[in-house]
């Protein structure tokens, strides 16, 4: 479905407008509970969410539901804010280390996505993992080297490995790349569900 370019887009959880790029080219409402930059509205999402009943054309929630204590409170609210017909559009992460602390609650799975959108009156769910098997491998090696050389006696010598592990990996990034992306073993999922 292609949006009219005067829809209203309500980016929850904007942060630093990672995808400002993305989103130009729509009437966009950045929401944050921290005002940074480019933010227009700052709330805490757990207290609701202070747009009009019906009022938005599409909803992006990127990498949000992770941080948020009660969850379906705000699948409610973003279901009450969305115009009959508007879309609702996210991504969640699956096999990430903790991170932003003290606000890392969940971790998805298809299946919750599957069960919870449609419980908060959702239609037309999709659900698509996103998986790589290098950006994974990359991942965990990597949050395993950090927490190793922050407590690390001898610091200097994990730096090293980590760097020729690095090394290892950018040596071997193509024959990763081009092996079959392992949908069991999503870094996160992307996620479409209709008002």
């Amino acid at each position: 479905k292609v949006l009219p370019k005067d829809s209203v887009l309500l980016d929850l959880g904007a942060g630093q407008s990672d995808f400002a790029e993305l989103t130009k080219a729509f009437n966009v409402c950045a929401v944050d509970f921290y005002p940074y930059p480019g933010v227009h509205v700052v709330c805490n999402f757990e207290d609701g969410l202070t747009f009009k009943d019906a009022s938005v054309d599409v909803v992006v929630l990127a990498n949000v539901l992770e941080h948020v204590r009660e969850p379906n409170a705000l699948l409610r609210e973003c279901h009450r804010i969305l115009k009959p017909g508007g879309v609702l559009l996210g991504t969640v992460p699956f096999m990430i280390q903790i991170h932003q602390r003290p606000y890392d609650f969940y971790r998805y799975t298809h299946m919750n996505l599957e069960y919870m959108l449609p419980k908060h009156a959702f239609k037309n769910v999709s659900v698509i993992p996103v998986s790589n098997l290098y950006a994974l491998l990359f991942n965990v090696t990597t949050s395993f080297f950090m927490a190793v050389i922050r407590k690390a006696k001898y610091t200097l010598v994990y730096r090293i490995a980590w760097k020729i592990v690095r090394i290892k990996f950018a040596l071997f990034r193509r024959f990763f790349e081009k092996r079959s992306s392992d949908a069991d073993s999503p870094l996160g999922y992307l996620f479409k569900a209709y008002k």
